[in-house]
């Protein structure tokens, strides 16, 4: 059963900003909201933001949103954010950060507030077209993305995305 869709408060929907690309995490009794903006006091064009609430009860606002921080956003735009809780870790893609060309998926360990250094995915997920929307299974054998990347003989142009899984399978060291 699907309620009214409720627009958020004006401290995340400010007025002349895009707030978008929303991904929700329940840990530790809150709720945290990730989010894609372009707010001022960001580093770049569109940077990762987070903002908390406690779950129960429901109808506390809000925290002020958070700016992720210099490590994970840049000059550049970041997008498409996914955290893992298994993992720890947030996905997320990047033109500012350095990579194969267009957005690169890149994953942090941490929190809001203490996130190490951003890692690139690499090969074979990332390409020199964009990638991103990056998402993985809770077990985390496997995970999806988009991409506008080439194929010979099939797309000559990076005009229209395709949704690709990857699998993680252990490789046994001897």
């Amino acid at each position: 059963l699907w309620t009214q869709p409720q627009r958020l408060p004006d401290d995340i929907n400010q007025a002349g900003i895009t707030a978008t690309q929303p991904f929700v995490v329940h840990a530790n009794d809150q709720e945290l909201l990730y989010f894609v903006s372009n707010r001022n006091d960001g580093y770049g064009k569109l940077d990762l933001w987070v903002a908390t609430r406690p779950i129960y009860p429901e109808s506390v606002k809000f925290s002020a949103p958070q700016n992720l921080g210099p490590s994970i956003n840049t000059i550049g735009d970041e997008i498409a954010p996914f955290y893992h809780q298994g993992e720890g870790k947030l996905y997320f893609s990047s033109n500012g950060q350095i990579g194969f060309g267009g957005f690169d998926i890149f994953s942090v360990e941490g929190t809001p507030g203490s996130w190490k250094q951003p890692i690139n995915v690499g090969r074979p997920i990332n390409s020199g077209a964009d990638d991103a929307f990056f998402v993985k299974v809770p077990e985390g054998s496997n995970g999806f993305f988009a991409s506008n990347r080439k194929f010979p003989r099939e797309r000559d142009a990076t005009t229209d995305d395709d949704l690709f899984e990857v699998l993680f399978t252990e490789i046994p060291v001897f």
